[in-house]
């Protein structure tokens, strides 16, 4: 598990996005535009849920393998977890709450992953 604090938040369009620094993902549609950042970066005043620290399931994976992210996904959710999931090219993460991460790590141990 990666050690930050992330937020997930509704960026108001008319803020560059260079103002993020070095956001972990931004993600637009016809509707919203939303960052995931350092929570220390959170706009005053912008909708967001805070305090998530990131899994990062340790890629590459060929996008030809199926199901990689559904195993853990799946496992969060049964153990009633809310989780935000992102994907790269080579690298999917899930982000959970911080508060969380024992309940994560040990659920995952249990399901025979390994946890760096």
């Amino acid at each position: 598990m990666m050690p930050y604090a992330y937020a997930n938040c509704r960026r108001d369009r008319k803020l560059p996005l260079k103002f993020f620094l070095n956001p972990l993902r931004h993600s637009s549609g016809h509707h919203e535009a939303t960052l995931i950042c350092s929570t220390s970066l959170v706009p005053k005043n912008a909708k967001s849920e805070s305090s998530f620290i990131p899994l990062e399931l340790v890629g590459p994976f060929a996008f030809n393998l199926t199901g990689i992210l559904t195993q853990v996904t799946n496992l969060l959710a049964g153990a009633g977890m809310s989780i935000v999931a992102l994907s790269s090219f080579n690298t999917d993460y899930v982000l959970i709450k911080a508060a969380q991460r024992a309940k994560t790590e040990e659920g995952l141990r249990k399901a025979g992953h390994i946890i760096l």
